[in-house]
């Protein structure tokens, strides 16, 4: 359902568009993502100026497979809540949640297309680490093979740096 209104010669008002029962893959080798699963549930609402769009999107989703540098989750629902401004050459999160199955973390920063470049926090609220060490890429869960670790922790972190082909943002994450 989409139901807009123009509120000036410039803006245009989105009170609601949803879209149910769509399935999804989504690859950019350049940013080493890799996203297929079905959305059974998402709405955008915002507002469209003339230098980008202000939005509030709302995602309730099955992953059959994420995997973001390496990090691999299967198999589990996810759920996104973002407000976010979007430009031609950026996208700005100025509050959101990502739910992975059980792991809930909290994001904001922005990311900047024209120049490849990320600038994101997160935090994660009472992630259990033996669900995370599952998901860690090769080189990092090197160091727990034949250890089962366990707990509840809180993560805060940054990603930041140029991304591409030929470049990795720089994670630094601490926990207690």
């Amino acid at each position: 359902n989409t139901d807009s209104k123009k509120e000036s010669s410039a803006n245009v008002r989105l009170d609601l568009i949803s879209a149910k029962n769509i399935k999804i893959v989504f690859a950019d080798r350049a940013t080493d993502i890799l996203i297929r699963g079905y959305i059974s549930n998402s709405s955008v609402s915002g507002e469209i100026f003339g230098t980008g769009i202000d939005l509030s999107v709302n995602v309730n989703m099955s992953l059959h497979q994420l995997q973001v540098y390496g990090f691999k989750f299967a198999e589990r629902t996810a759920e996104a809540n973002l407000q976010l401004f979007k430009t031609k050459s950026s996208v700005s999160f100025r509050k959101g949640s990502l739910r992975l199955g059980e792991l809930l973390f909290n994001l904001d920063g922005s990311i900047d297309y024209e120049h490849k470049w990320l600038g994101l926090t997160v935090k994660g609220h009472n992630i259990d680490i033996s669900d995370i060490v599952t998901s860690l890429p090769a080189k990092f869960s090197a160091p727990f093979k034949g250890i089962k670790p366990g707990g509840i922790v809180e993560i805060s972190g940054v990603i930041k740096g140029e991304y591409g082909k030929a470049n990795a943002p720089h994670f630094d994450f601490q926990y207690n």
